[in-house]
């Protein structure tokens, strides 16, 4: 167990896993855009709608998208794409915080992004193999 846990751990094996759920949540968020199309999605204190509101919403599946094939094939390329999607979605819900208080779904994006971003950060050296 301990030599399995230390190759995996050498091999960046944990940063794929993270790249898989990144995918998984990128199907789960283009289900629920296509699900619920009539549903504003705030977007730094607005809610915007039409054209502009879809390439607002279909932002989140892209980045998962992005983020999570880099993740997988733990590409240098995708620590700066998570750290960019990381610092997006912190301000993000940063200001929708101040504009609409607190929320169940917004206190746990904040707390993801920065448990998340924290252990990404901690394994950096690992996007250049």
């Amino acid at each position: 167990l301990v030599r399995t846990t230390r190759t995996a751990w050498a091999q960046g094996h944990d940063i794929r896993f993270l790249g898989l759920l990144f995918l998984i949540s990128a199907g789960n968020d283009a289900i629920l855009i296509a699900s619920n199309p009539d549903y504003l999605l705030p977007f730094f204190c607005t809610k915007l709608d039409g054209s502009v509101g879809f390439v607002t919403k279909a932002l989140s599946p892209i980045l998962h998208t992005v983020v999570g094939y880099g993740f997988l094939q733990v590409k240098k390329w995708s620590l700066l794409a998570y750290l960019a999607y990381a610092a997006y979605g912190t301000t993000n819900a940063l200001v929708n915080l101040v504009c609409f208080g607190p929320g169940r779904i917004r206190n746990t994006l904040l707390i993801a992004l920065i448990v998340f971003t924290g252990y990404v950060i901690g394994r950096r050296r690992i996007f250049r193999l």
